[in-house]
């Protein structure tokens, strides 16, 4: 399992612990003497039924690094973070399809130069290219 598999999955496991749902946002709580990142859940209510939002305090610079990870931490909401595991999914099975495709092309043309004496095969080249994508 490389690192990203790893990660992937510490990332399921933390989605499928339940975080606050929908969007998440960076706000200054104007809390002082406590640490300014912290991230809380509130109920809020709109014009339709009260819901949970998450909320990612900030320090009292937009220039700040609270500021800049409250910010970073609000962009990673869980429906975020489901729409990029969802497309590394979706690229990882094209991947797969496409190297597929690749290797039958490969012994095609493998085939068409024991067949043709005069056909210019650079199997190392060849060799190389689905190294790379393996």
């Amino acid at each position: 399992m490389t690192y990203t598999d790893r990660a992937i999955a510490q990332i399921k496991a933390a989605l499928d612990a339940g975080p606050t749902p929908g969007e998440w946002f960076a706000v200054n709580d104007g809390t002082r003497g406590e640490p300014f990142m912290n991230v809380k859940a509130e109920r809020i209510s709109g014009r339709g039924p009260t819901h949970e939002v998450a909320i990612c305090a900030t320090g009292d610079s937009p220039q700040s690094m609270e500021t800049a990870n409250a910010r970073y931490i609000a962009a990673c909401h869980p429906a975020a973070i489901r729409e990029l595991l969802a497309e590394i999914e979706r690229l990882r099975a094209d991947r797969s399809l496409l190297l597929n495709g690749m290797r039958r092309a490969v012994t095609a043309v493998a085939a068409a130069a024991e067949l043709d004496a005069d056909f210019d095969l650079d199997s190392q080249a060849l060799d190389k290219l689905l190294t790379r994508f393996a």
